[in-house]
Parts: C-alpha cells; structure tokens; sequence
C-alpha cells in the first residue's frame, strides 16, 4: 500500500466538457442572429448559424433538472426560454448565465415570440412575461404576428410541397418521418426534424437539401466504445454510432434484417450475428486486426471482416491486453494468457485475479492494470505486481470499465468517475458538481486528451487534461 491524496474537483468549467444527446427525437428548434437552439431531450444543443458547428450543450450539469420540452429564441431581450415538466429556464447568452424562472403556472404547451416578448400557454390559460421583470400576466391579446413553439407550432412539415412524401430514407432503406420544422426566413432555410434522424437543412429557395445535423448516439444506452480504424465506435444493442477524427458522426441500425450501412459493410457485417450469439465485451485492436472478447471466448477479426474463432473457454472474456507475446485474457473465473496456442493461468501474489478480472486497462508507460473485486492490480513489466484499493471503494464491488491514457486510468466508481494518476499517486473523483451530466455510466473510453462518457442517450467528452490540472 501507499499514501493517497484524495482531491474533489467540484468546479464546473463548462469548457472542459462537451455533451452529445441523441437527436433521435428533437423536441424544438430556434436561432438567435448567431446561433441554432435544438431542444432535445437530453439539453439543448447550441450550434453556430453559419456553418453548424456545435459550440456547447445545456444539460443537467448546467441545473436542468428534467428532461427538456422547448426552447425559444426572445429576440427582444436576446434570451433562450427552456421548458421541462415542472421547471423554466432563462438562459443569457451574453452572460451565459442559466437561471431558473418561478411562474404562476407548472405546465406550459406552447411557447410565443411576438414582437412585445414571450408568451406561454399553460393548463391555466395564456401568459405574457415582462421584458426584465420575472412577471406574468394573464392576458387574451395575443400579436398577430407571432412565432409558437410546441402544440400550437407555427409551422408544420405539410406546408412545404418540396417535402413530400415527408419522409426521409436512409441508406439502409429505413424511412423515418418528418415530425417538426423550423423555418429561418434570415438565412432562407428550413430545418426539417425526422424520428431518429436529426435534422436535415433546406434551402427555402430552391427547396432543396444542404446539410444534415445528426451528433450524438442513438436514444438506446451505449455498451463498448472501441477505436478502431481511426474512428471511434459506440456500440448499443440495435444501434452503431461512429466518430471520425474530422468530427463526423454516422449512424447505422442493427436490428436483424437491416441492411449494412457504407463504411460498416466489411467492418461489422460478421459481427452482428456474434454480438447477438454471444455479446461482444471487450474489443483490442491490433494494426489489421481485432481480438474480440465475448461471453464465451475469445476470435479473432482479420483484414476484410473475416472472423475466426481461437477460444471457446464456455467464460465471459471481459478484457484484452497484450504483454509481448502473450494475449491476456480476463474472466470471471481469472486472468490467463495465450501464447500461441498454449492457454495458462496466471495468478497475482494478492490471490486477487482467481475471484475474476472485470476489466483491464494499460497506461502508455507501460503498466497494466485489472480491475477485481475490491479495487485493482498493476503488472509492471518486470513482472512486479501491486494491489491498489481505491479511497472508500466498496470492497464486495468489482472495479469494471477501466480505461487508461498517459499515466492515468478512469474507472466507473457507481456515482461518477475516480481517476488515478499512477505517476503522481493521487486521486481525484469526477461527478455531477464537477459537470458530469449523468451518475450512471455505461462506458469509458480515455485517449490522449479526452475522456469519453456514455449513458443512456448521451456521449460527454472530458478535456480531462485541462480538468485535472
């Protein structure tokens, strides 16, 4: 053992996180002169006009306690109402500052921006806020010229002939239909929503497509990210989701039937029916090649998507890492190594890896690291092993999801994330206060600058190196 320190962050530093909520269902849209609001159920994504490139996203790190309803754009004053259930948000971009609003109303249907400001229709009637004043009155005057949000939608997918047949088929020729628009007449563009399809940019004048908006996962809970091919890829039960260096998302379907999408025909194809066989649980590239963990053994993915099988142990593999010429294996029932085709187990002097390796993680100096009920091991590569217990981990708990980059290594703790600086030996814990937007994690993936967080419905990217300075 050895002396920790145990650091709490507990500052938010919001541009040391970027949030990706799925656009499966996008709830509203608006634009200030400079920016593009979509409310989706997660937050609400701000995009610049001009080129749509995402600046920030307002979650419940930011204090939106519930999953959100609508935004609205006020140009009179320059601020974004936000509404949930049971809540309403102002939020200032020149201050950036959210803030939450205290009407005589709880449930609001429909926004309005007249000329004059923001109006609301709630369960007890039509509301109109005061420019400055947090002040709401009733009222049955109501502009004629005036721009509604929600129920009373201003404008509706039918009133454009261009969209028909108000639909869009994607490449795996699922048809997903237009359900909300959005009409800039600054810019000349619609925004068209579609179900589990984002938003697809048209040109008002010559009604034709430009540009499509589709960041995030799908609405299902991601369960492996594996980098492979330079790409990221976030994998769910019946959906893929990938992320290329040049920030490109694509999105596949992978429920049985559908068709293969471009760019993850030769990858995945054969993997599909091994994921649903099987569960694919821990992924470890290797130049041309992939070994492929799941819960019954271990395979082998070569050049073209050709899949063969080199273990059928009848155990759930749950990591893979590679010490010279040895695969290690780590299972409920150990941790063992492959070397050619001699299969053994190896046993740490802690007696710790026979009650099972829930997952392993190796830092670029070198160590390895395996996670185990109680806190973790580390093999240096001289063979010496060290037992880590973690600062007020429960001991009856296995450490799953580790992942490591550099000198540190991150781990799921059941209500945030700890990180370990193995050159520093300190501790720090990563949670809500700090700008973590969900307490259940489903995945970790560190590389040399982010940390990426999945939960159900939500990729965050951690700057983790600008965090934990």
């Amino acid at each position: 053992m050895f002396p920790f320190i145990l650091a709490f962050l507990a500052i938010y530093n919001p541009q040391h996180w970027r949030s990706y909520p799925s656009m499966d269902e996008v709830r509203c849209i608006t634009t200030s002169p400079s920016r593009l609001y979509i409310a989706v159920p997660n937050g609400v994504y701000i995009l610049r006009r001009s080129t749509y490139r995402h600046i920030r996203t307002l979650t419940r790190a930011d204090g939106i306690a519930e999953p959100v309803r609508l935004c609205a754009y006020n140009p009179l004053r320059g601020d974004l109402f936000i509404t949930t259930e049971n809540h309403i948000y102002q939020f200032l971009a020149t201050t950036a500052v959210l803030s939450e609003l205290n009407p005589p109303f709880k449930h609001i249907y429909s926004i309005g921006i007249g000329p004059d400001g923001a109006y609301f229709d709630t369960e007890t009637g039509i509301f109109h806020k005061h420019k400055i004043a947090q002040q709401f009155t009733k009222t049955r005057s109501i502009p004629v010229k005036i721009t509604w949000y929600g129920r009373r939608d201003t404008a509706k997918p039918r009133d454009y002939i261009f969209l028909v047949p108000y639909y869009f088929t994607d490449e795996q020729l699922i048809n997903h239909p237009m359900n909300l628009v959005f009409p800039d007449n600054r810019t000349r563009r619609l925004y068209v929503a579609a179900q589990d399809y984002g938003i697809t940019v048209y040109n008002l004048s010559t009604g034709l497509p430009e540009h499509r908006i589709c960041l995030g996962p799908s609405s299902e809970s991601v369960r492996r990210i594996t980098n492979l091919e330079g790409r990221l890829w976030f994998t769910a039960p019946n959906h893929t989701t990938t992320l290329d260096p040049d920030g490109n998302w694509s999105h596949f379907r992978t429920r049985f039937g559908d068709l293969p999408g471009t760019g993850f025909r030769l990858l995945f194809t054969n993997l599909l029916d091994l994921e649903r066989r099987e569960n694919i649980n821990a992924v470890l590239g290797e130049s041309s090649n992939a070994y492929l963990g799941t819960d019954k053994g271990l395979y082998l993915l070569g050049p073209k998507g050709k899949l063969t099988q080199i273990l059928d142990i009848g155990l759930p593999v749950n990591g893979l890492t590679r010490i010279g010429d040895s695969l290690l294996l780590g299972t409920d029932a150990g941790l063992f190594a492959l070397a050619g085709e001699s299969l053994f187990e190896l046993q740490d002097p802690f007696d710790r890896t026979g009650f099972g390796v829930y997952s392993i993680a190796r830092t670029a100096t070198g160590l390895t690291y395996f996670g185990t009920f109680g806190g973790m091991l580390s093999l240096d590569s001289t063979g010496h092993w060290e037992q880590i217990i973690p600062p007020g981990f429960d001991l009856s708990k296995p450490v799953y999801g580790l992942t490591a980059a550099g000198n540190i290594v991150f781990y799921d703790n059941g209500s945030g994330i700890t990180a370990y600086d193995a050159q520093n030996r300190t501790w720090n814990t990563i949670g809500r206060t700090d700008g973590l937007p969900s307490d259940t994690i489903t995945a970790l993936y560190a590389d040399q600058r982010y940390l990426w967080i999945t939960s159900a419905g939500l990729i965050t990217r951690l700057d983790y190196k600008a965090e934990l300075k």
